[in-house]
C-alpha cells in the first residue's frame, strides 16, 4: 500500500474499534481480525493492519520495504508505543531472541506421516528401505534419512 490519504473521519473511527489504556498495556483491537490475530481495518475500500494504521497516523508514513513489529508481541495491539519499524530480519530476529518460532517435531508437528514407534521400527527392525517405504506410505528416501539419523533426530 503507497502512501496513505487519511480523514479525520478514518481516524475517529479507528478510535472506536479499541479501548485506550496506559502507555505499557496492550490496546487490544476489537473489530475483525485475520486468521492470524492481526487486526484489519478498512480505508478507501481496502484493508490495511490496525497497527500498521495506528504507526502511520502517530508516526508518519512506514519506510519502503520495512514491517511494523510488535514489542509485546500481541497481534491485536495497536498502541504506538509498542510499535516499530524494521526489516523483516529484525522481526524475525526478535522472533527467535524472544523463543516465539514454533517448534513441531515429530508426532506434534501436524504434516507428520510417522509415530515415534514407526520410527524406532525403521532403525531398529531388519527390513529393506522400500518394504519399510511401502508399510508406511512414504518415500524410500525418507526411510533411508530416518536411518541415518537425518530426520527424526530426536528420537
Amino acid at each position: 500500500m503507497g502512501p496513505v490519504m487519511i480523514t479525520s473521519g478514518d481516524i475517529q473511527r479507528f478510535f472506536k474499534k479499541f479501548e485506550m489504556k496506559t502507555s505499557t498495556e496492550c490496546w487490544d483491537w476489537e473489530a475483525c481480525v485475520n486468521n492470524r490475530g492481526y487486526g484489519k481495518f478498512s480505508l478507501d475500500s481496502k484493508h490495511i493492519y490496525a497497527h500498521r494504521f495506528s504507526y502511520i497516523i502517530h508516526n508518519g508514513e512506514i519506510p519502503k520495504n520495512l514491517c511494523v513489529m510488535h514489542s509485546c508481541d500481541n497481534p491485536k495491539c495497536v498502541n504506538p508505543w509498542h510499535l516499530s519499524v524494521g526489516t523483516h530480519q529484525d522481526n524475525m530476529n526478535d522472533k527467535c531472541t524472544k523463543n516465539r518460532q514454533a517448534r513441531m517435531f515429530g508426532e506434534d508437528n501436524p504434516k507428520s506421516k510417522l509415530t515415534v514407534e514407526q520410527v524406532h521400527d525403521i532403525r531398529t527392525k531388519r527390513m529393506m528401505g522400500i518394504e519399510f517405504a511401502e508399510l508406511y506410505n512414504i518415500d524410500k528416501s525418507q526411510i533411508s534419512r530416518i536411518q541415518n539419523n537425518l530426520k527424526w533426530k530426536t528420537v
